[in-house]
């Protein structure tokens, strides 16, 4: 699946287009990705909602205490290559961490414009993303 996604990237360089894929689609695709990626953390789910005016991506995934900076890093990189190839226009990306021994998720949350300058466009560096962009609670 990591080929499929280098051929998309590929392809959209290549075409100036982005293919767009439905919910369906997509969702397959991130199952694929999760699984096929040996760094990934343990994807327990994901939805797409509407909140108010947002339209939400959210990850939900199992994280060791120790891991959850890498996890937030592949959470939110994942959920804005995912957002470029959907047909849905997702404004939002809401990442819920499960830590093993741990009553209570970390939610971290940023908006896809925002987490796209850092992964996809490479315009803001990792400390300006997570500064200015990132939000992390415990509930």
């Amino acid at each position: 699946m990591r080929h499929l996604f280098t051929l998309l990237l590929l392809m959209q360089c290549m075409t100036a287009s982005t293919p767009q894929y439905s919910d369906k689609k997509i969702s397959i695709m991130m199952d694929d990705y999760f699984q096929s990626n040996s760094n990934a953390p343990e994807l327990l789910g994901y939805r797409f909602y509407k909140d108010k005016k947002e339209q939400v991506i959210q990850i939900e995934i199992n994280s060791e205490n120790n891991e959850i900076d890498n996890a937030i890093l592949f959470g939110f990189k994942t959920m804005s290559i995912i957002t470029n190839f959907s047909k849905t226009k997702f404004t939002k990306s809401n990442l819920i961490i499960y830590i093993p021994g741990q009553t209570l998720p970390i939610i971290a949350t940023s908006t896809i414009a925002c987490s796209n300058d850092f992964f996809i466009l490479k315009s803001i560096n990792e400390f300006s993303w997570k500064k200015n962009c990132l939000t992390i609670q415990n509930i």
